[in-house]
């Protein structure tokens, strides 16, 4: 089911003519173009196409790219949250910082992704210190100890704890996303006139520069929200927070703007429940219908089999984007995830893929900051990040083993030796069913073992990468394991008009 805009028209903004649209900037989240509205008013539109490496790691953490590139509610959220920080700013600065207030949000069906317009702030982005710079040399302190740590105490006070992290809190890279505004300083004569620009995330706030930042703010922050801290936000301590707040509320902003926060706030915390209760399957398959890659039919048949999805994502996203597969031969392989696979470890081979994300960010982030702040040694914390997926997959697949003991049932012994094993170890139940299976079963845990010891070679540094002949040599080191199989192509039925196309899906 394709995403569609918003109904209510005041969310809506129609899409500028293509020769009006010019590139204002780009970040992991999207670029943002200058547009003209129908009444030729300058807005600035956020599209959500998002980087492949900040994608690369919602992947890993949620199962699907970044949500705003896919999710209505998500895009909602941040037009909500927008709303409110360009009221609330106003009482916690006056006139020296604004935000770029959202004006509405709408799909782009040639991109593929959701579009949020804003009002357009001219400003320049903070002066780099040169020797002709003196005269603006103040704003880089100004920006870091007059605008950006005070509005990161007011946001925490809030309840928008994930803005934290793109008003700067260990992020070097949130200060472009405030703009000097026409080189102004504000009426009061205090400073300069800032501009909150961009207020949506490009990767979850797992990665400050600052270690400390990590351990006394994000974790523990991601752990009361209970998922790796996302621009979420507390509504119900924002609720109180208005609640106790009111009176100057109502007297700086008035009662009709302290009533509509109220009512904002109240939609935030539905449509962000909405968001975020949805599974990691329904987040990849939402992904996938929005961008076309399957039909709303294909959907509800994956919906009760996350296992058959995670093996067919794994299996042909990279291979067939990289034009490694034929039209024809993913739909082979689409039609074996589909039918085919009935064998007992396919469900271990999904266990594996999703103790990937739970333990990446701990080893990649949390462990360096541990030995950081001397609560390990740096070797320990070098060895854990080598083998933090080797220690889950063997621990995992030891009780499997066990369990298979207990009901006098063979244990996948090829599993648990393989997935000792650092980045391999990925391998070892597509194996274990290789070495067992037969057929189709045996034919896709083929092709899985392929791409993974693939992957040896294409993240070999210096001489690995894709498509060079380290690749190939690790490929093809596979033949030695697998044992040789008669070709699936031949025998399905493919029409000749339709080889170079994907088999269409039908439903009863």
């Amino acid at each position: 089911m394709r995403p569609r805009p918003p109904g209510s028209a005041r969310t809506a903004v129609a899409p500028a003519a293509a020769s009006a649209r010019v590139l204002l900037g780009r970040g992991r989240s999207g670029s943002v173009y200058l547009e003209h509205s129908r009444r030729g008013v300058r807005v600035a539109a956020k599209a959500f196409h998002g980087e492949p490496a900040a994608d690369a790691v919602h992947l890993l953490l949620s199962g699907a790219p970044n949500p705003y590139r896919w999710c209505e509610e998500a895009v909602r959220c941040a037009f909500l949250r927008r709303r409110i920080l360009t009221q609330l700013v106003r009482l916690w600065f006056g006139e020296r910082l604004v935000v770029a207030d959202a004006l509405g949000m709408r799909w782009d069906g040639r991109s593929r992704c959701w579009v949020l317009t804003t009002r357009y702030l001219p400003g320049h982005p903070v002066a780099l210190h040169h020797p002709f710079s003196g005269a603006r040399d103040h704003e880089q302190r100004e920006l870091r100890d007059e605008v950006m740590r005070p509005l990161q105490e007011h946001l925490r006070a809030a309840g928008f704890d994930g803005l934290l992290w793109q008003a700067g809190l260990g992020n070097p890279v949130a200060a472009n996303n405030f703009l000097v505004l026409e080189r102004r300083r504000s009426r009061a004569g205090r400073g300069t006139r800032w501009a909150w620009i961009d207020l949506e995330s490009g990767v979850p706030a797992l990665f400050p520069a600052d270690p400390r930042a990590l351990l006394q703010v994000y974790l523990p922050l991601s752990r009361r929200h209970g998922r790796p801290l996302f621009d979420d936000v507390d509504t119900c301590r924002l609720a109180r927070y208005l609640n106790a707040a009111a009176a100057e509320l109502r007297a700086r902003l008035g009662a009709e703007t302290l009533a509509r926060l109220r009512e904002w706030t109240r939609q935030l915390g539905e449509t962000q429940r909405r968001w975020r209760d949805l599974s990691r399957l329904e987040r990849s398959l939402r992904a996938a219908l929005a961008a076309g890659r399957i039909d709303r039919a294909t959907a509800e048949r994956f919906r009760g089999h996350p296992t058959r999805w995670a093996a067919r994502e794994t299996a042909r996203r990279a291979w067939r984007a990289r034009g490694q597969l034929t039209a024809r031969e993913a739909a082979v392989l689409g039609r074996l995830t589909l039918d085919g696979i009935t064998a007992a470890y396919l469900n271990d081979l999904a266990v594996h893929l999703v103790l990937k994300p739970l333990y990446k960010p701990v080893a990649l982030a949390g462990l360096p900051a541990l030995a950081q702040a001397g609560l390990i040694s740096w070797p320990a914390a070098l060895i854990g990040i080598a083998f933090a997926g080797s220690i889950c997959r063997t621990v995992y697949t030891g009780w499997r083993c066990l369990r298979a003991l207990a009901r006098r049932q063979p244990p996948p012994l090829t599993a648990l030796a393989v997935g000792v094993l650092p980045v391999v170890g990925t391998a070892a139940f597509p194996l274990q069913i290789v070495r067992q299976g037969a057929g189709a079963e045996g034919q896709l845990a083929a092709f899985l073992l392929y791409d993974s010891i693939g992957g040896i070679g294409r993240r070999l540094p210096v001489w690995g990468g894709e498509d060079t002949a380290t690749e190939h040599l690790c490929n093809r080191l596979v033949d030695r394991l697998v044992p040789r199989r008669p070709p699936l192509l031949a025998p399905l039925p493919v029409r000749r008009a339709a080889a170079d196309q994907p088999p269409r899906t039908t439903t009863a």
